[in-house]
């Protein structure tokens, strides 16, 4: 992604769409109808969202903004195994589901595109499935993953009742641990709403704490 001219009048970047991790067949369709570069002009009010120089502020141009939960901060233990705990599946079953739900099974497939599938078994014994695909990976650095979409990037038909998201995970190096955020974008305020009713932002917190615990168990086994 990369930054275009200041829009005159404000102190704000606009960020240009990377149309790359895009399927071949997409990519070529936005070409031929001249979409990519009428990206490079003047913005409409439902393709951007406006941010500070300092990547603060964001703010939406129109309805369909993406919303978002934000969870981070510090971790002390160094990017490296913060990064395998997601991306190995045995790793991800130990800690990616909030107790007193546990991860019974994973596939990873480590490419744009790629598979990504938890299932998760509940108290009761109820099981869900979840699919989808990742987008974009930078290792120990960035993952980027979506359930807005399956593998091949082929739409999604949610199975269950919870609102299609698309997750940030962000990690660099912190003193000897790391600086961590996990973002999930929702579609609108009323899915961000309802994802939020179900428990999901204080969901994510406890698998935070439980993905900091196994790290460390991975770290003393070192």
């Amino acid at each position: 992604m990369t930054s275009l001219p200041n829009r005159p009048g404000t102190g704000d970047k606009l960020l240009e769409l990377d149309i790359t991790p895009l399927l071949p067949a997409v990519r070529d369709r936005c070409q031929t109808t001249g979409f990519a570069e009428r990206l490079k002009g003047e913005p409409t009010r439902t393709q951007f969202r406006w941010k500070n120089e300092d990547g603060t502020g964001s703010r939406p141009l129109g309805s369909l903004a993406p919303q978002r939960f934000r969870d981070g901060g510090g971790v002390d233990v160094p990017p490296e195994l913060v990064w395998r705990a997601w991306t190995v599946p045995e790793h991800v079953k130990k800690w990616f589901t909030p107790a007193p739900w546990v991860t019974i099974n994973c596939e990873i497939d480590l490419r744009p595109g790629g598979i990504f599938r938890t299932v998760m078994r509940g108290p009761e014994g109820q099981a869900i499935n979840n699919i989808g695909c990742f987008l974009e990976m930078m290792p120990s650095r960035k993952l980027v993953w979506t359930v807005a979409l399956r593998p091949g990037y082929r739409p999604a038909d949610p199975s269950f009742d919870v609102p299609a998201f698309t997750a940030i995970v962000r990690m660099e190096p912190h003193g000897t641990g790391t600086k961590y955020s996990a973002l999930a974008i929702h579609k609108d305020e009323e899915s961000r709403n309802r994802h939020e009713r179900m428990g999901f932002s204080e969901g994510w917190g406890r698998s935070l704490d439980q993905l900091v615990a196994h790290a460390k168990t991975m770290q003393a086994a070192r």
